[in-house]
């Protein structure tokens, strides 16, 4: 195996990446407690990514960590068509309804994040569309 091959690695790479947000988390040599909490948190996410991939060397697990992944791929690849279309609903939302306000005076759709979000809540119907007033603002 070559020297360079072992640092090319994804594995490498993603040890070098939690070493480095661990430290950052755990050191204290970073004053801001939000960029600690963020370090934290991608820490935590890396280390359970290393603890899935270290699983996988295991004979026992690796047919249903190949699984996992296969099934993974599958769910992403199909989500990429939903995603379009709620992009695309997100922003027509926005277009429509950017000057309108709700009944308690609150602007419904004033950015697109905040459509994106509305649109999110309102594929999961958690979210009383008929509480939405359908006037719009000149």
């Amino acid at each position: 195996m070559l020297p360079t091959a072992h640092l090319l690695s994804p594995e490498k790479w993603l040890m070098i990446l939690l070493f480095v947000a661990s430290f950052i988390s755990l050191s204290g040599v970073v004053d801001s407690m939000e960029i600690t909490l963020h370090s934290s948190a991608v820490a935590l996410l890396l280390g359970w990514f290393e603890i899935l991939l270290i699983s996988g060397q295991l004979q026992q697990l690796s047919l249903k960590l190949e699984m996992l992944k296969t099934f993974s791929m599958t769910f992403l690849s199909f989500m990429v068509g939903c995603v379009l279309l709620l992009i695309t609903f997100t922003l027509s939302f926005y277009v429509l309804f950017k000057g309108s306000l709700q009944k308690d005076g609150t602007a419904m759709f004033s950015n697109t994040l905040l459509s994106l979000l509305k649109s999110v809540v309102m594929l999961t119907e958690k979210f009383d569309v008929f509480s939405l007033s359908f006037e719009t603002l000149l």
